[in-house]
């Protein structure tokens, strides 16, 4: 027995020695491993390996990173293979989970990026980041039926900060660029769920936000254009892996929002040119945002300002936007001079294109209330009436196309003249080459009214009309070149 119990004291001492070695190891290799020269050593050997691997420069000035739970990165500087920039990062901060490896769902506590630039390119059919893709699709773990990683887990972001972050798309191939940055942007996160396809959002802030799309001819010759085919077997158009996206609220202040189309000309500075769109100023809040299948609704408070000089003080609406509709309810509507509600909807059948050719492909339909509409709002869109000096109290309903326009059970009272009755429009925005056709329930006016609204009545020298005086009419009329 004292053979036993001595050798089992023995045994103690050497466990007791090895288990206090482990821990000087394991504290050794910690502290080893905060050290910045130990740290840019690891980095170093890695970024050159990915160098060789990816036949590109891969560099990071510097970074430093706490045993499993933060990690900071400044200056990631990954080229392309023609040498140019295709990803910077001036610095890049990462909060994880403790012990993250060792949880079913790490949750990134806190992503900030500073000083960044995108830049995504092709001149042909490849990307310049193609070669990238391709790097890191080898090396995917096998998958399940399901899409999801074996032995992987979700990475459930919680706030996300960017600053100065830029993200250029030039798609010379395809005639079309796509710029995107952002001063600051904060996010804050209720729950992601890469696996089950929802977000949750709770809110995101933008301020110094801007978006510019770009379309020109392509080096993609016709042929390879392909062509809208309707796929009968989607369900959806825009959300057939059915992603659920919430978020409860937007905020956005000084940003901007700009379209250029390609044209013989320059842009239009003196009215609205729908080919050359600049909005600045952008600000306001949209809450209760959802989409699902391919639906998006949202509560929407903004205002902004055209280049043109056309001010949106207040756009207030419920809205929602699909692959064929964007629909505004309970509209209240205040530009510089004007005043319009209740309810205002655009429909096409593809919403890019259409848009680029918004006076003949897109159906407008609007229902005003008691509504006031000032001409020189209306010169911005048309420069003809310029000259009108009018306001118009609006009530009825309006649909079709600008250029086909039907507007019904209308009241519009302006000075002394009072229109009552249904009206068709037919040319427009060139008013003096603009078919109208009036069924009236009850016209009054005068020629000083409507020499000012129609002037090319100012040529009809038989009969005099302006010895009429007062006019009062009921019936229908028309009026063209």
């Amino acid at each position: 027995m004292c053979i036993i119990y001595t050798n089992l004291q023995k045994f103690r001492k050497i466990l007791k020695h090895i288990l206090l070695t482990v821990l000087l190891l394991f504290a050794l290799a910690y502290i080893t491993l905060h050290l910045t020269l130990v740290q840019n050593w690891i980095v170093k050997k890695v970024t050159t390996t990915l160098s060789e691997k990816l036949h590109t420069e891969v560099s990071i000035q510097s970074v430093d990173f706490r045993f499993f739970d933060k990690f900071e990165l400044d200056g990631l500087l990954i080229k392309d293979l023609h040498k140019d920039t295709l990803l910077y990062a001036g610095a890049a901060k990462v909060n994880i989970t403790d012990w993250f490896f060792l949880r079913e769902k790490p949750v990134l506590k806190y992503v900030a990026l500073e000083n960044a630039v995108v830049n995504f390119n092709r001149k042909d059919s490849v990307w310049n980041y193609q070669f990238l893709a391709d790097y890191l699709s080898g090396s995917k773990k096998d998958t399940t039926s399901k899409g999801t990683t074996k032995g992987g887990f979700d990475l459930d972001i919680k706030t996300l900060q960017l600053q100065n972050v830029f993200i250029n798309n030039i798609d010379q191939w395809k005639g079309q660029d796509m710029l995107a940055s952002v001063k600051d942007l904060e996010l804050s996160a209720d729950d992601i769920d890469l696996n089950k396809k929802k977000i949750n959002l709770n809110t995101i802030a933008i301020d110094g936000g801007s978006f510019s799309i770009k379309e020109y001819t392509g080096f993609r010759p016709d042929a390879d254009i392909p062509v809208d085919i309707i796929d009968t077997t989607q369900q959806y158009k825009w959300n057939n892996d059915g992603w659920v996206i919430n978020v409860k609220n937007i905020h956005l202040q000084n940003s901007v929002f700009n379209s250029d189309n390609q044209t013989d000309r320059p842009a239009y500075t003196d009215h609205f040119d729908g080919l050359h769109l600049s909005f600045g100023s952008i600000a306001g809040d949209i809450e209760n945002i959802h989409f699902e299948k391919d639906t998006l609704t949202s509560n929407v408070k903004l205002s902004s300002k055209e280049r043109s000089g056309f001010e949106v003080k207040k756009m207030q609406a419920q809205m929602k936007f699909t692959p064929e509709l964007l629909e505004f309810k309970q509209l209240d509507l205040i530009t510089n001079r004007s005043r319009l509600g209740n309810y205002y909807s655009m429909k096409y059948k593809n919403f890019t294109d259409d848009m680029n050719s918004f006076l003949h492909n897109v159906t407008l339909y609007g229902n005003f209330d008691n509504c006031t509409l000032n001409s020189d709002d209306l010169a911005f869109f048309a420069p003809e009436l310029k000259n009108w000096k009018r306001t118009f109290s609006v009530k009825g309903t309006a649909q079709g196309t600008i250029d086909n326009l039907t507007a019904t059970k209308m009241l519009i009272k302006s000075g002394n003249t009072i229109i009552d009755g249904d009206i068709i429009f037919s040319g427009l925005p060139d008013i003096d080459n603009t078919f109208i056709d009036f069924k009236s329930r009850n016209l009054q006016t005068n020629y000083t009214d409507v020499t000012a609204i129609v002037p090319s009545l100012k040529q009809i020298t038989y009969p005099q009309l302006s010895k009429l005086g007062n006019i009062h009419y009921k019936g229908n009329f028309r009026i063209f070149e």
